[in-house]
C-alpha cells in the first residue's frame, strides 16, 4: 500500500490530474489521489468502488485509500476510470 501510495502522489504532485492505482490481484488495494486543481474528490471515488465492490476505505479529497476489494480487476479499474472521468466532463 505504501509503495502505491507514494506512486499516486507522485503522478499528481505536479499536473493537474486524478489517478487510481491498485494491486494486481483480489482482494484489491486501492489508492486513489487527486492534485488540488482537479475537480474530483479521491474519498468519494474510493467511497463508491467500496460501496460497489466492498472493503474498507477512507481519505481526503486528495488522496483517499482503501482495501479488500472483491472483483475482477478489470471491473475495478473500470469502475474507478468511469467514475473519474465522469467528474471531468
Amino acid at each position: 500500500m505504501a509503495g502505491l501510495k507514494a506512486l499516486a502522489v507522485a503522478a499528481t504532485a505536479s499536473a493537474r490530474a486524478c489517478v487510481a492505482l491498485m494491486s494486481a490481484v483480489p482482494p484489491v488495494s486501492l489508492v486513489v489521489a487527486c492534485s488540488a486543481g482537479a475537480p474530483v474528490d479521491a474519498n468519494v471515488v474510493l467511497q463508491q468502488l467500496a460501496s460497489r465492490f466492498g472493503g474498507r476505505d477512507g481519505g481526503r479529497p486528495e488522496l483517499a485509500q482503501g482495501g479488500g476489494l472483491v472483483a475482477p480487476v478489470p471491473e475495478i479499474v473500470s469502475a474507478a476510470r468511469a467514475l473519474i472521468e465522469s467528474k471531468l466532463r
